[in-house]
């Protein structure tokens, strides 16, 4: 058996990265010559490729390819719907003041098969000769993997029920499959919100710390100061010449640390009206 591998050497590259990644996580294992199957099923897989996210690719696992008129989803039961109402969820995330969200990052991949269950979730890779491997995780693209997914979810939240509580009704109530959604009043979360750094945080001591929402709405880091960071000028007009100096300091670093390097080139990418030229 032979495998088309596309042309492109850097999409190959790309692609081997993903099955090295999934082989580190363990993901995925490579089957052992005594071990490939007399019977199975073996996946098709390509890779997809998201313009806006060049650089990264995602290989996908077809289950609705068919063989004889079947397919792996054909065999597979999507189970009962546990998704919360979608509606429910997004009217509760407006009623707090402060919002959060969240997400888990490749859900169904959390969730482990059966050992008996994963000579279903095959599939071939090789350049040259191909290799038998073996999905250990639910795959994206199988109907059962959604609700296996959420139920192994809440039943880690109900196995924790007694000691966390509160985590068991945002489990229930704030997730939207792989999405959390939740808003709040607590004061700490707003702390908490406004000190985390939305630049790269330095190892070096000697470079500025990391900027944080309360950097523009405080000045600071931390809504408390000690003594020494209270002293500022005395006078009206040198209060005024810090507080300016202090605003165009951060909004710099806010451009050079974390706006897109390619914002600049926007406006070019606008065409004008013809008449207008």
């Amino acid at each position: 058996m032979k495998i088309q591998v596309n042309k492109n050497s850097e999409k190959l590259a790309l692609y081997q990265n993903t099955i090295d990644q999934d082989l580190n996580k363990h993901y995925i294992r490579k089957l052992e010559p005594d071990e490939i199957p007399s019977t199975g099923w073996i996946l098709p897989e390509h890779g997809v490729i998201n313009p806006n996210k060049p650089g990264k690719l995602r290989r996908v696992s077809n289950a609705k390819s068919k063989f004889k008129g079947v397919c792996l989803n054909d065999m597979l039961l999507t189970g009962p719907d546990l998704l919360c109402n979608l509606l429910g969820v997004i009217t509760q995330f407006r009623e707090g003041k402060h919002r959060i969200t969240a997400d888990i990052e490749g859900m169904s991949m959390q969730v482990s098969v059966n050992r008996e269950d994963r000579k279903c979730f095959r599939f071939l890779w090789g350049a040259e000769e191909p290799d038998f491997f073996e999905y250990t995780r639910f795959v994206f693209g199988a109907k059962c993997s959604p609700n296996c997914a959420i139920y192994a979810l809440r039943t880690c939240a109900d196995d924790n029920a007694e000691s966390h509580p509160h985590i068991k009704k945002l489990v229930y109530e704030n997730f939207y499959m792989d999405d959390f959604f939740e808003a709040t009043d607590n004061i700490e979360v707003e702390h908490f919100m406004n000190t985390r750094p939305i630049t790269t945080v330095s190892a070096s001591p000697d470079d500025d710390e990391a900027l944080t929402a309360n950097h523009f709405l405080l000045g600071r880091a931390q809504a408390s100061m000690s003594p020494l960071q209270t002293q500022q000028p005395s006078t009206l007009s040198r209060q005024w010449k810090f507080t300016h100096q202090l605003a165009t300091h951060i909004w710099k670093r806010l451009m050079k640390e974390f706006i897109p390097s390619d914002i600049e080139g926007m406006y070019m990418q606008v065409s004008v009206n013809r008449e207008d030229r």
